[in-house]
């Protein structure tokens, strides 16, 4: 079995399809609860009129929820998204 060379392998610049976003919330008093969101990128503008406003909408509709909880999101779970999104936390 022979080794691969990477000029060997098809490779290709794929687009941007999802925008990672991280929303925090307060419900009336309640505790705080935290959501990592991938947005479809034809979705995002939608999706920033409906955080402006003051309607109540479903996340579902504009994204993908990938990790949510209840306080403040934990390191480890902020050290994945660095590593797997590239994010800025």
């Amino acid at each position: 079995m022979g080794t691969a060379k990477y000029n060997t392998y098809n490779t290709r610049l794929l687009a941007v399809k999802n925008l990672l976003y991280a929303l925090s919330y307060a419900p009336g008093n309640s505790e705080r609860i935290y959501y990592f969101l991938l947005v479809d990128s034809d979705k995002e503008q939608a999706f920033r009129e409906v955080l402006n406003g003051s309607d109540p909408f479903n996340i579902k509709d504009y994204a993908t929820v990938i990790a949510s909880g209840y306080g403040e999101p934990p390191e480890d779970l902020k050290e994945q998204m660095r590593i797997k999104y590239n994010a800025i936390l």
